[in-house]
């Protein structure tokens, strides 16, 4: 999952990446995920928002990060694990 262009404004990267965390919150939510497969999403989501916005990755973390792990607790549970 490539979301980064070569050459993009400010706003189309803050674009692309809503969209990328957006993705990634509907999947933790919506699909049920096995602990390996949600591991790969976040480390893949994280990948291409550090290409996106490689200086406010601290500020990803505390905002997106956390909510991931939310999202989790609350969707991603045990009982919600694929097997």
């Amino acid at each position: 999952m490539n979301t980064v262009p070569d050459c993009q404004s400010e706003d189309d990267k803050l674009e692309a990446l809503r969209k990328l965390v957006d993705r990634t919150a509907f999947l933790l939510a919506n699909v049920p995920l096995t602990e390996t497969a949600r591991d790969e999403l976040l480390i893949t989501t994280r990948r291409e928002a550090e290409k996106l916005i490689p200086d406010q990755m601290d500020t990803y973390t505390l905002i997106y990060e956390a909510r991931f792990y939310r999202l989790i607790e609350q969707f991603g549970g045990r009982h919600n694990l694929a097997k």
